[in-house]
């Protein structure tokens, strides 16, 4: 199965492309091959043009969702809207975001999407972790800082994760994983979730 999987994705641009679809196919509960990934793929390369733009974050441009609770110590997000602007938006320290989804060598198995994803997650010590994203609103101009929690870590891992599956959720064109997070596409790890229609079982095929 993986073998295939490797075949199909080919190398650069592609490979990224590929990459991405399997992501979204878990989000999306579409085939990796299927249209609206295709379609999820492109918009998703849209926004990342267009972040690259954005320079600063202002003040008076920032729709906040809930109070900031001062007993976080490490917030969870993903790299979703302008994420190398969240920590300002916070106020808080670049290391204190965890990034699930960031390319590093450090990773724990965790469910993610209702399949075993391979996650970065706050130190095993952690005791008070939030779930924040900076995206971008429809008018494309001004931003939203979504936060939940505060969940007690490692306890309320599932609780936090899904509070950040959410926000992906509503903000998917905007989420830019840098690598695949699981092992295979959602139609071959979740075959009674992911629909194939006629067009995606011969590719499968």
């Amino acid at each position: 199965m993986l073998n295939r999987l490797r075949t199909l994705r080919g190398n650069g641009r592609d490979r990224n492309d590929s990459d991405l679809a399997l992501n979204l196919s878990f989000v999306l509960h579409e085939p990796s091959t299927s249209r609206a990934i295709r379609s999820a793929v492109r918009a998703v390369r849209t926004h990342e043009q267009r972040v690259t733009q954005i320079a600063t974050v202002e003040p008076n441009g920032i729709v906040i969702s809930n109070e900031r609770p001062d007993e976080v110590e490490y917030w969870i997000s993903a790299r979703i809207g302008v994420p190398r602007l969240l920590p300002v938006a916070l106020g808080v320290p670049p290391d204190q975001v965890v990034l699930v989804d960031a390319d590093l060598t450090k990773t724990s198995p965790a469910r993610f999407f209702r399949a075993d994803a391979s996650l970065v997650l706050p130190p095993e010590s952690t005791r008070r972790v939030g779930v924040a994203a900076l995206v971008l609103r429809p008018d494309r101009q001004t931003m939203h800082l979504n936060l939940s929690g505060v969940f007690d870590w490692p306890a309320e891992c599932e609780p936090a994760l899904r509070a950040l599956e959410r926000i992906i959720q509503a903000h998917v064109s905007q989420w830019m994983p840098g690598r695949p997070l699981w092992p295979a596409t959602a139609e071959f790890l979740l075959p009674d979730e992911v629909y194939l229609g006629s067009d995606d079982a011969s590719r499968m095929s």
